[in-house]
């Protein structure tokens, strides 16, 4: 029984089902009774069903459903009753009873087909009713309404038009619901194109195969237990065209993969799964597609937005940013970026082509990076310029909209400037990703590297191949060629920005360097998850400096052709943090300050990098080394100049210390050797101790337990006597420069090598 209309006047109230008697020989079995009627200036109350008490026989398998203003579930014993539980204390009885939208095919149409339920509501069977209001023979397991549902059984054959696989012994009527039965035992395949009020399935092992047709669906895909929608066979389309809001739940399709998606629904469509469209995605005038936040659309063939840029919104909140992979030109959406409030804002680039400054309403600043002062210039007017960073906070959580015509394909940003020849701030560039997904900085590198990886890159483009991200305290994260401070592993998100530095090589004071350039394409862009991309560090050794709230982390890896000094393909500089409450760390060679330092793998002698440190609080630090990613055969040590101590971080990876001074480029070093037993066969015909000289320094790296050391010039006289215990010591040579011959004596073995001291 369904009852809609607008009350406009009077209090007048309406009811699905009313009992006004108080005979009890009523029994109220498996009935639908919606009340949709709804006030529009008027001030009537609307039920579902009205009692004059609960003296009725029985009362159960009834569905009660109201919608619109005014509208109250039930009344008895002089009773408003709001809820399903509330009703059925008052009843006493209606144990079996539902409150569900029963997704009637065409609510307030005039035939009786009109009202077939997209829900499945489940009944009893009652003596005497064997057939439904069509004359279809009831099945033992009835739904609720004058209409039966049709259970897919598929006791006969997976063909859905044949009668046999249905309950009723019918095929289903258009606009039926498809209810697949608890224990079906084949799959339903479509044989033709059909509409259907919904697709109701509860188990996983039967499914529904679109096989190549097309479902129109006016109601809901529910399903549970792992039941999902076979629409992936060329050719297959699903449409939604209800009239409420309908919903693709997680993993509704199999694979999450269909080969054609329309969307035809005022309503709306809340794409809450990852989706892959192997062919064409169209969404129709006046119908929009929600894609939720954190999930990812994927449309490999067309896709046509006709609505504009309502139809098609793709979301973000705390919880995450949804993503679009697209290769269509001029699709218009909207794409929202959540900004949760901190205390040092946001990084944004548009990925829309047209968006303007409103769009920062109610910020305390949004700035863009001047790379002609250079520094941040004030952005108050006018439109964002693509491809171009920008950085703004807001006092509070904050939700921006761009809404206009999507980035996609190729673009090329030459906007980029180095006016001076200092690293420190000469030829920075804020600009970021334009697009709706996510990008692979490692794939951005391969479409300019001529066939040459990073080091064609640079050559190619006159720009440093590492990239510097923000992360949300204020501080960069660094990425190069395989290897990122704090986890960054390149893929840089939708809408965001990111700095990049022109070569010191290449200068114009002025104009954008020529030749300078970045390329994105297509090939660039992914979709971000938490396991989007490994990072692929191989080699290296990742220093940690902490303060006890904050960290920073230095990179030191050994590749082969790589130097101490700064590699543009294969180095990154250190971007220090703007918030300068932080702990920084960086490497220290020549006059460049690096975060990520790359070492000559081949190497031999000892490595002796100065290891710079800043902070803002005097104190308790802490030094931390990861060596999971560092070939074992590397000896790492950390030198305290200040304290003479000189740590094996392979056997303490732990060193804390206090510290006074903002800034210290002098307090340590660290030194790397090989371990002479890498290169033998056996420990037993292995080096016991490994001598280096830098500069004026010995040093020996013993691996017994004691030993003595002894230094002689060339015609033999002993100059230097020191007994050294097992690790590394140093040797501060004194006498004038020139070849030496060294000795190193232990219980039962000895060592004699010619060095060099300059």
């Amino acid at each position: 029984m369904y009852i809609g209309g607008t009350g406009t006047s009077g209090s007048q109230s309406s009811y699905a089902f009313i009992l006004s008697s108080t005979a009890s020989a009523e029994n109220i079995m498996d009935n639908v009774f919606c009340n949709s009627r709804t006030n529009s200036g008027g001030t009537g109350t609307h039920y579902a069903i009205s009692l004059q008490n609960n003296s009725i026989t029985d009362i159960n398998y009834n569905n009660y459903f109201v919608s619109g203003s005014g509208g109250v579930l039930g009344f008895i014993s002089s009773s408003n009753k709001n809820n399903l539980n509330d009703w059925k204390s008052a009843t006493g009885k209606d144990i079996n009873s539902l409150n569900q939208n029963p997704l009637f095919v065409n609510q307030g149409g005039t035939q009786a087909t009109n009202y077939y339920t997209g829900a499945y509501l489940p009944a009893v069977t009652i003596q005497g009713v064997t057939h439904d209001y069509n004359n279809i023979l009831r099945p033992t397991a009835p739904s609720m309404g004058a209409l039966e549902s049709f259970l897919w059984t598929g006791s006969n054959s997976n063909s859905y038009t044949d009668a046999l696989n249905w309950t009723s012994g019918t095929v289903p009527l258009s606009g039926a619901s498809i209810i697949f039965a608890s224990n079906p035992v084949n799959h339903c395949l479509l044989q033709a194109n059909i509409e259907a009020a919904g697709v109701i399935n509860t188990q996983p092992t039967y499914k529904l195969n679109l096989n190549g047709y097309s479902l129109s669906v006016n109601g809901a895909l529910d399903l549970s237990g792992g039941a999902q929608i076979i629409a992936s066979t060329p050719g297959s389309t699903i449409t939604f065209k209800g009239t409420s809001l309908q919903n693709i739940s997680q993993g509704a399709f199999t694979n999450n993969e269909v080969y054609n998606l329309t969307v035809d629904n005022s309503s709306g469509v809340d794409l809450n799964s990852d989706l892959t469209i192997s062919n064409n995605l169209i969404i129709n005038d006046n119908a929009i597609l929600n894609v939720t936040a954190g999930k990812k659309l994927t449309v490999e063939g067309a896709l046509t937005n006709l609505e504009g840029v309502g139809g098609l919104i793709l979301k973000a909140d705390a919880t995450g940013t949804s993503s679009l992979l697209h290769y269509s030109p001029d699709v218009k959406a909207t794409v929202q970026k959540y900004l949760p409030s901190n205390s040092y804002g946001w990084t944004v680039c548009s990925p829309v082509k047209t968006a303007n400054s409103s769009l920062f309403s109610g910020h305390i600043n949004t700035y863009y990076y001047n790379p002609l002062l250079p520094g941040w210039a004030v952005f108050s007017s006018g439109n964002m310029e693509n491809m171009l960073g920008y950085w703004t906070k807001f006092d509070n959580n904050k939700t921006i909209e761009f809404a206009d015509t999507l980035h996609e394909g190729t673009l090329v940003y030459s906007n980029l400037y180095r006016t001076g020849f200092g690293s420190g701030n000469f030829g920075w560039n804020f600009i970021g990703n334009p697009y709706p997904s996510a990008i692979d900085w490692d794939a951005v590198v391969a479409l300019s590297d001529n066939g040459s990886g990073y080091a064609g890159f640079f050559n190619a483009t006159k720009l440093n191949a590492s990239i510097y991200i923000a992360d949300n305290n204020g501080g960069y994260n660094s990425y190069v060629n395989g290897s990122g401070t704090g986890g960054f592993d390149g893929v840089i998100p939708a809408a965001t920005s990111f700095f990049i530095q022109v070569n010191k090589n290449y200068i114009n004071a002025s104009a954008p360097v020529d030749g300078a350039k970045l390329t994105f394409k297509n090939d660039v862009r992914l979709h971000q998850t938490e396991d989007s991309k490994s990072l692929s560090q191989q080699n290296v050794l990742g220093i940690k400096l902490s303060d006890g709230m904050y960290s920073d982390e230095a990179l030191f890896r050994f590749k082969p052709d790589a130097s101490c000094a700064f590699d543009p393909a294969y180095d990154a500089l250190k971007m220090f943090a703007d918030n300068k409450n932080l702990p920084q760390v960086f490497a220290l060679f020549n006059d460049d300050k690096m975060s990520i330092n790359s070492l000559d793998e081949n190497f031999n002698d000892l490595i002796t990098i100065p290891l710079g440190i800043y902070s803002a609080s005097e104190g308790s630090h802490v030094f931390s080394a990861d060596f999971s990613s560092l070939d074992q055969n590397i000896n790492v040590y950390l030198e305290d100049l200040y304290e003479n101590k000189i740590l094996d971080l392979s056997t303490t990876p732990i060193y804390p210390f206090i510290f006074a001074n903002n800034e210290d480029d002098n307090r340590f070093l660290l030194h790397f050797s090989k371990n002479a037993a890498a290169t033998h066969e056996s420990r037993e015909d292995a080096p016991f101790i490994n001598i280096y000289a830098v500069d004026n320094m010995l040093f020996a790296e013993l691996y017994d337990e004691n030993a003595l050391l002894k230094i002689f010039d060339l015609p033999g006289k002993e100059i230097y006597t020191a007994n050294i215990s097992k690790g590394i010591s140093k040797h501060e040579i004194t006498f004038a420069k020139g070849f030496y011959m060294v000795s190193v004596i232990s219980s039962n073995k000895t060592l004699t090598k010619k060095i060099f001291f300059k």
